[in-house]
């Protein structure tokens, strides 16, 4: 078992102790109109990166968009993986996190 909260909130507290910047503030998230998937991947090793899916408006505000991002706990840094909105489904956005980690889903 892990030593990290893979949950998106595990992943939100820890990086507000840890980093202190913008990524998760409530400010950053209503300008985006961020929101995120409850479904996280880890890499099969120690569990230090998670995958995660972000949605967030287009540009007009017309469209739900997704993308992948990372967490590296070792780090405390949020990192998009590949593409910013990338895909345009949710399902999509998953497929793609749960290859590049090589894909386990956290208990």
């Amino acid at each position: 078992m892990s030593q990290y909260d893979h949950s998106i909130d595990g992943i939100r507290e820890h990086y507000r102790r840890n980093n202190g910047g913008h990524w998760f503030s409530t400010d950053t998230l209503r300008f985006w109109g961020s929101r995120f998937s409850e479904i996280t991947f880890t890499t099969p090793n120690d569990g230090s990166r998670v995958w995660f899916v972000s949605s967030e408006h287009d540009f007009h505000r017309r469209t739900r968009l997704y993308t992948v991002r990372v967490y590296d706990y070792t780090t405390f840094q949020v990192d998009t993986v590949g593409e910013f909105q990338a895909y345009k489904t949710l399902k999509q956005a998953q497929a793609a996190a749960k290859f590049v980690a090589g894909a386990k889903v956290p208990a």
